[in-house]
């Protein structure tokens, strides 16, 4: 699952890129408080940098 390889625990947010290798993610592991609304991509599915704003990689 999570890019830390705990259990699930919390609140996760699912990637919706094809093929991802996590899938599933931690909120706070992505740099999250909230959920984002819409479709969402991990950093490595968006293609974006790690310093980007994870709110910035859903689409709506």
């Amino acid at each position: 699952y999570c890019l830390c390889n705990q259990l699930a625990y919390g609140e996760m947010v699912a990637c919706e890129g094809e093929g991802c290798r996590q899938e599933w993610f931690h909120l706070a592991c992505v740099g999250l408080t909230v959920a984002p609304e819409g479709t969402w991509k991990c950093f490595e599915c968006s293609g974006a940098s790690a310093s980007m704003d994870p709110q910035l990689l859903s689409t709506a």
